[in-house]
């Protein structure tokens, strides 16, 4: 478990940042998502969230 570790995903709404983000979030660390678009950013938040619900 990640517990202790801690990321700031930069551009994290779309492409290689919400990849990077998705994949940091499967593994229990905290992250913070940065993007351009608020809308995006929360997509993600909502993805991680559900990968995490579904044990994906």
């Amino acid at each position: 478990m990640n517990q202790d570790k801690v990321a700031i995903v930069t551009g994290g709404g779309s492409g290689l940042g919400q990849a990077v983000a998705l994949k940091l979030a499967e593994s229990d660390a905290s992250i913070t998502i940065v993007d351009i678009s608020e809308k995006a950013g929360q997509e993600t938040v909502s993805l991680s969230f559900r990968k995490k619900s579904r044990g994906d």
